[in-house]
């Protein structure tokens, strides 16, 4: 797309803004003389032209098919202000937010992090100003509204002495079983099992072509830290009237060319279709990225994982182990620092030089020492050596893991429980840990460029000698008056911030701080987003942006780019599975707002008009009605085979003559899944190798582990029909028939079963000249 207005380009297909002086790869010289040429010729007189004209040296081509469909009302998106002050709505003297919850019998665990979850700003925003949770998941999210009450409850303005919280504990109870019942539980498993609950029924689908606007955003990160409030709007960006009528828009001279480049972007938006995972308000607070490294100390190579982490579970360190450390500094240094360019090393020289890091000869621990522990070196020697895949051997390496990506709210872990061998209880570690209220530091310890000071929002503590006993209290920092309550249960007390330091804390929530740029962009978009300057909308005037953006704006310190994606499919129109809801999921904003955001913040893309698109209704039709064949034809079988049993008819089903056939347990949760969830993809080929060893004389056995489970083969012959795969495997302990044998033996079974068909048919035939006769006759 080009805006003619102030000749910026942006592409469609890649989601990034086209860099004219530094594109990879670089603009071509005739299409960069032509685009001067249309500045030449475009009239001066402020207005916007979005649409271009036939005469104009180049051709807006239009690379695919027309995916427009009807066109929504734009009456039906609301036009309501979405970012506003906290501290406008309630008073400073008796805030909102200091209501208990009641011990429900050993539920103190439960409470502890309710409390401190809810007084965590993006995720307490977040389901505060939510009535009906359904418009953000095609699931029926019943946890996650029964959430939403409970935290509305909390900071209701009644303020309640306490509540109950036993509805949300029963729905925690119904999909995690080990919190059913009086006992108690350990509060980090707790908020485990809660938060993976919750991003379940909260997630969608998130596709390829959304990576690019985040890999955007970092590229252009320090280009757009250059850009001042004050020169925003001379960056504008306007878009072509819909924001979406073409995908790829580019300069074409002919119909081959057209045709080709056609292809081309029906291949790419294939591509920018696949499907890489789930996202939800939950992975966008809570989510981190550690990548570890491995490094061979023989070949020099480098092996990368990376893994996504929604809280750091950091031991204590005995006196004995930093002293180890300490003893081990020069020498670790020293010895394993063999990269030419010592860049591997750099960041550790300076974790042992940092003043506020030296903690090797002090007796006190904190959480920064835990932290330093936890990212130190590892030497891969000795019974430890790593398996090189260039040398292909065992091999002495440097492990060493960062953090990639920092997320919103840090969860730290701290492990106080320790197993006992006997598995009888786990001991607790009561070494207190000293840990900052405000500007924990991270930097040392990730390869972000963002922000990494961190300020607590609360903590947890547990009181007692094991995990099996003992009480948690709940910690936190009340976001409007600033104070620091005890949330005890049904009892909240406010605190001196010296007393805390006192408390053996167990797991803490720090939300990352945000920049004083940031804070005075929130100042701007709150103007403009007030009551008194919000407008009526218009095509010419106003655009669509996410709803869930602008909520994650307000809240969070680092939002990232802008993505309409949360309502827009890969065409730009509107998304099949969220259009339902559609008037809650995006706002009109003013088309200078928008060019302010995105100077800022970067992503897309822009639409002003929202059309249903005839490409992915169809698909998304299509896909729902396959999910329904698949499940009714599986239960017809099912509902036949029984019948058969029922009727005596035993004989004709493969299980009269053949032990169970057994289905990796996974590909069919995956297929269960499929067929019951809207948003879900197809299970892929079915893959029973997983359930399966092979042995030293190439004989294949049943894992006896779990991994499989029974399936009737007329059923498993249904699923292989339409997914493919195997191999077929049954249920015993003995070794698995080779490919030939089990033929020749399903050949028997198969012949069997249609001699005993044949004769039932048979059967059937001769009863019904009876039948008829016998109707004849009563008729006469």
């Amino acid at each position: 797309m080009l805006n003619t207005s102030n000749m910026r380009v942006f592409c469609f297909i890649c989601n990034v803004e086209v860099d004219k002086n530094n594109n990879e790869p670089p603009l071509t010289n005739e299409l960069l003389n032509c685009l001067t040429e249309i500045r030449k010729t475009e009239p001066r007189n402020g207005s916007s032209k979005t649409k271009a004209k036939a005469q104009n040296p180049i051709e807006i081509a239009v690379e695919l098919a027309d995916t427009k469909g009807e066109l929504l009302d734009r009456s039906s998106i609301q036009n309501r202000p979405y970012v506003k002050e906290m501290e406008d709505e309630f008073e400073a003297d008796f805030p909102k937010g200091l209501t208990g919850l009641n011990n429900c019998g050993n539920t103190c665990y439960f409470n502890a992090v309710i409390q401190s979850l809810s007084n965590c700003p993006p995720f307490s925003d977040f389901f505060r100003g939510k009535g009906d949770l359904r418009q953000f998941s095609i699931r029926e999210p019943r946890a996650a509204n029964t959430m939403a009450q409970l935290i509305q409850n909390l900071w209701s303005a009644q303020r309640l002495p306490s509540i109950s919280p036993i509805s949300m504990l029963k729905k925690v109870a119904e999909a995690h079983a080990q919190f059913r019942g009086t006992q108690q539980q350990d509060a980090q498993e707790l908020m485990r099992c809660l938060l993976q609950l919750l991003h379940t029924e909260l997630s969608r689908p998130k596709y390829e072509h959304e990576l690019n606007i985040a890999r955007s955003f970092h590229r252009d990160t320090k280009r757009r830290r250059n850009w001042t409030i004050s020169g925003s709007n001379d960056r504008n960006f306007d878009g072509a009237d819909s924001g979406w009528s073409s995908e790829g828009d580019t300069p074409s001279s002919s119909a081959d060319s057209r045709s080709t480049k056609r292809k081309k972007g029906e291949k790419r938006q294939q591509h920018a279709n696949k499907l890489i995972g789930y996202t939800s308000i939950i992975s966008d607070i809570f989510d981190g990225q550690l990548t570890s490294t491995v490094r061979c100390l023989t070949c020099k190579n480098t092996s990368t994982t990376k893994e996504t982490f929604q809280d750091l579970s950091l031991p204590i360190p005995s006196k004995k182990q930093l002293d180890k450390i300490a003893s081990e500094k020069d020498e670790g240094v020293s010895s394993f620092a063999t990269d030419d360019s010592g860049s591997l090393w750099s960041w550790l020289t300076w974790l042992y030089t940092f003043a506020p890091y030296s903690f090797f000869s002090s007796e006190s621990i904190s959480l920064e020492d835990c932290l330093s522990v936890f990212f130190t070196p590892d030497k891969l020697c000795g019974d430890d050596m790593y398996s090189c895949e260039k040398c292909a051997k065992l091999r002495n390496g440097i492990k060493t893991v960062r953090i990639s990506h920092l997320p919103e709210v840090l969860c730290i872990h701290i492990k106080r429980f320790r197993h006992d061998p006997s598995g009888s209880t786990n001991h607790k570690i009561s070494s207190r840990v000293n840990f900052p209220l405000c500007g924990l530091d991270m930097s040392p310890f990730s390869d972000s460029d963002e922000s990494a000071l961190y300020d607590l929002c609360s903590f947890i503590s547990h009181e007692g000698g094991s995990a099996e006993s003992g009480h948690y209290i709940s910690y936190a920092r009340n976001e409007i008056d600033g104070n620091w309550y005890e949330f005890d249960d049904s009892i909240v007390t406010k605190l001196d911030t010296a007393y805390l330091m006192t408390k053996e804390a167990y797991v803490l929530f720090y939300q990352r701080r945000a920049t004083e740029e940031c804070e005075i962009t929130k100042e701007h978009v709150r103007f403009a987003l007030s009551p008194e300057n919000v407008t009526l909308p218009k095509s010419t005037t106003h655009c669509c942006i996410s709803t869930e953006w602008l909520n994650k704006f307000n809240t969070f310190s680092c939002v990232g780019p802008i993505n309409n994606y949360d309502f827009l499919c890969v065409h730009g129109n509107l998304l099949p599975s969220r259009s339902a809801h559609i008037s809650s999921l995006c706002t009109h904003i003013h088309v200078s707002l928008w060019e302010f955001l995105t100077n800022r913040f970067g992503g897309g893309p822009m639409t002003r008009e929202l059309h249903h698109c005839l490409v992915c209704d169809q698909k998304w039709k299509q896909l729902q009605e396959r999910k329904k064949t698949e499940l009714e034809k599986f239960k017809q079988i099912e509902q036949t085979m029984d019948a058969w049993q029922r009727d005596g008819l035993e004989k004709c089903l493969y299980a009269h003559y053949l032990p169970p056939f057994m289905i990796s347990r996974n590909w069919f949760s995956s297929w269960i899944n499929f067929v019951h969830d809207p948003l879900a993809e197809p299970p892929g080929t079915i893959d029973n190798n997983m359930i399966l060893r092979k042995n030293d004389q190439n004989q294949f056995f049943l894992l006896p582990n779990g991994n499989s489970i029974p399936l009737d083969r007329e059923l498993f012959l249904f699923l292989k029909q339409i997914y493919g795969g195997g191999p077929e495997v049954l249920r015993s302990p003995a070794a698995q028939l080779s490919e030939q044998e089990l033929s020749d033996l399903l050949d028997q079974v198969n012949s069997k079963i249609a001699e005993m068909k044949k004769q039932l048919t048979a059967e059937i035939l001769k009863q019904e000249p009876v039948q008829s006769s016998s109707q004849s006759s009563l008729s006469t």
